[in-house]
């Protein structure tokens, strides 16, 4: 088979197997719920009817940073040895990796829409510029979703997996995120897309560097 072949029944087996193993899905809203009825409460109890701003884009990233760690954390580990040693001798390393990051981008994709409509329920919606607002939300997913599988790959080689996936992804994942919380100020505010060109330039350029590093280095890290 060719690699959009066997990229493409990878990413199948990948929809698959989450649809019939809800659990960590499951998990993850209800973090993202829990978190978000906390800071409810806490504003109700101080009297703050709504969220400030800064505060607003603070909190929606970082809550939908720990829950991306959560969803990319596992995505080797669960696989046994025997099925690793299949799939190392049926398909090309660049399927395996194209097809778990794909699967990654599109649940994050899905799961900060949710977050985005959860925040809209308890705090209301201060996006000015939906549009750009959403390209962010885009560009984001894919540079986070391939960052965290290839660092998952690496992480699977050891006995904490998880906590190895959060030491090695976040200060990898600085310059992203620098970028999601800027353009994030620049939909709340209302800009406009030419002002804030330049900064999709860039993060457009670190989504290519995301996805060529994993690209080349995961057949290396697959071989180990």
């Amino acid at each position: 088979m060719n690699l959009y072949t066997e990229t493409k029944h990878l990413l199948i087996k990948e929809f698959k197997r989450e649809m019939r193993e809800q659990n960590a899905f499951i998990g993850i809203m209800l973090f993202s719920l829990s978190s978000l009825f906390i800071i409810h409460i806490c504003l109700s109890v101080r009297q703050i009817g709504k969220l400030p701003l800064p505060f607003w884009n603070c909190i929606f990233w970082i809550t939908f940073l720990f829950s991306a760690l959560h969803c990319t954390a596992k995505s080797f580990t669960h696989h046994g040895k025997s099925t690793l040693l299949y799939l190392y001798t049926i398909v090309h390393p660049v399927s395996i990796i194209l097809s778990k990051s794909i699967f990654h981008c599109i649940l994050l994709s899905f799961l900060s829409l949710l977050t985005f409509g959860m925040y809209i329920v308890f705090f209301g919606n201060p996006i000015q510029n939906t549009a750009l607002f959403f390209l962010n939300l885009f560009l984001i997913n894919i540079g986070i979703g391939f960052v965290l599988t290839l660092i998952s790959a690496i992480a699977s080689t050891t006995e904490n997996s998880t906590v190895f996936t959060a030491l090695l992804g976040l200060p990898i994942l600085i310059p992203i995120l620098i970028f999601a919380v800027k353009i994030t100020y620049y939909a709340l505010d209302n800009f406009d897309f030419s002002q804030a060109q330049d900064m999709f330039l860039s993060l457009c350029l670190l989504d290519v560097i995301c996805i060529t590093a994993s690209i080349l280095l995961f057949p290396y890290i697959w071989r180990d």
